[in-house]
Formats: structure tokens, sequence, C-alpha cells
């Protein structure tokens, strides 16, 4: 590559026009210029981003998920956080409310057959938690 370019030369380069690339601008999708003079000079980081988009954009992505996920890549979220995974992983699975019920209760709900080995195995899962000292729970 061959940086720094002028706005045609990037243009050329990336496959977007002059004016989309100033529309990206505009919308905060890719940075401004260096100011050299009169001149606006490009980098082969702005080159990169414009790849950047145009693959997120053959992909499907709106321009304004791809604005979401360049943001949050540059503020240095890892690959959870730009996907929005670390609030769904380290979050609450269900917004349901644990009940206290007996075994024998426990028991009717599966057919009125004790069975060790299942509630065993359901504890190891952490589908069933045992309260300590209480021996019916």
């Amino acid at each position: 590559m061959q940086s720094p370019y002028r706005i045609e030369d990037l243009a050329h380069h990336s496959g977007a026009t002059v004016r989309t690339i100033r529309a990206y601008q505009d919308r905060g999708l890719l940075p401004r210029p260096e100011r050299r003079g009169r001149a606006n000079l490009y980098s082969d980081a702005h080159l990169a981003r414009l790849r950047q988009i145009a693959d997120l954009l053959d992909r499907g992505y709106t321009l304004a998920s791809i604005k979401e996920l360049l943001e949050a890549w540059d503020a240095g979220r890892g690959l959870g956080g730009v996907l929005g995974l670390v609030a769904e992983v380290e979050g609450p699975w269900t917004d349901e409310e644990a009940v206290r019920i007996s075994r024998a209760e426990l028991d009717e709900h599966f057919g009125g057959d004790p069975d060790d080995a299942a509630v065993a195995d359901a504890v190891e899962l952490g589908v069933l938690e045992p309260v300590p000292g209480d021996e019916d729970s």
C-alpha cells in the first residue's frame, strides 16, 4: 500500500466513491483525514476501515450496526463486548424465580418414584440446590 492517499486515490484503491467516503466520515464510520497544509491525507488505516465496512455491508449489516460494531471495537472491547455477548453470558439465564419444595413434592412432580441418582445429577448440574440442614428438601 502507498499511504498517504488523497481522497481520489483512497476511492480508487477501496472501490468506494469519493461521495461515499465523505458520507462515511459524516456518519462517524470513518475517521477524518490528516490535514497537511491544504491537503487532506488518508492512511492505510482508512483504507482498511473502508474494506471492513464494505465486507460488513456485503454480509448484510446495516450502516448503523456497522457503526456500533466499529465504535465498540475502537473502544477496546473484546469480541464478546463488540457482539454484546458479555452481558448475556454474565447475566441471569432465566427470569424464573427459585421455588423451595420438599423431596416428596419433587418425587411427585416426576412420577412419584424416588430417584436418588437423577436428583444427584440435577444437583451436580445446578438445576436443583439442596437446602443445608434440611434433609427433606
